[in-house]
């Protein structure tokens, strides 16, 4: 199979044909370092599928199922990913710059290390994946709890002024309930004057 794989990547890219007949091998496709560029691989069911390295640069993956999949150093520049499900898949350090993944399904895929491209957007786009369930394991400056932090301070001063106002306010039922107390005794010790005229 690798020699049958370098002949292909040294004439031409795979076809859809192709890829389908390794599928059909069996379960896990081995594609590992492959040529797809500009494939179309729409609606292909790819998961566990090893494309470890492959060329998937400008490829129609439109509703492919790419679920578990290892797509690690794969480029996927200009691939189109719309619908495709990347459930539980591994890209990590995979070239993901012009891909749009506004309508692919990224929960639980690993996206840690992937090159989305300019740097100045690339953290806002994290955070939207994150939020959408990608994963991201290398240390960045994503904002898990953005908007929480953002009014942390607020928070705390109303807290704060609350936590103090109700303190005030038992204070002074307290005391208004001792002077009711106080009165009451002073109007029971008072004897009755009944039977004066």
């Amino acid at each position: 199979m690798p020699a049958q794989r370098k002949t292909t990547n040294a004439n031409t890219a795979m076809t859809r044909r192709d890829v389908v007949r390794l599928l059909q091998k069996g379960g896990g496709a081995d594609l590992s370092k492959t040529d797809l560029h500009g494939a179309d691989l729409s609606g292909t069911y790819l998961c566990w599928a090893d494309l470890h390295g492959a060329n998937l640069r400008e490829a129609d993956l439109r509703g492919a199922d790419l679920s578990c999949a290892d797509l690690r150093e794969t480029d996927l520049r200009g691939a189109n990913l719309d619908w495709a499900i990347l459930y539980g898949a591994f890209l990590g350090r995979a070239d993901l710059r012009g891909t749009s993944l506004d309508k692919t399904d990224v929960r639980g895929a690993d996206l840690s290390w992937a090159c989305f491209g300019e740097a100045s957007d690339d953290e806002q786009l994290k955070h939207q994946l994150w939020r959408r369930g990608a994963i991201f394991r290398e240390t960045t400056s994503v904002r898990v709890a953005g908007r929480f932090l953002e009014g942390a301070g607020g928070f705390a001063l109303g807290f704060l002024l609350m936590s103090v106002a109700g303190f005030l306010c038992l204070v002074g039922l307290r005391l208004l309930f001792s002077r009711w107390l106080k009165r009451n005794r002073e109007l029971a010790r008072v004897p009755s004057r009944s039977g004066c005229v």
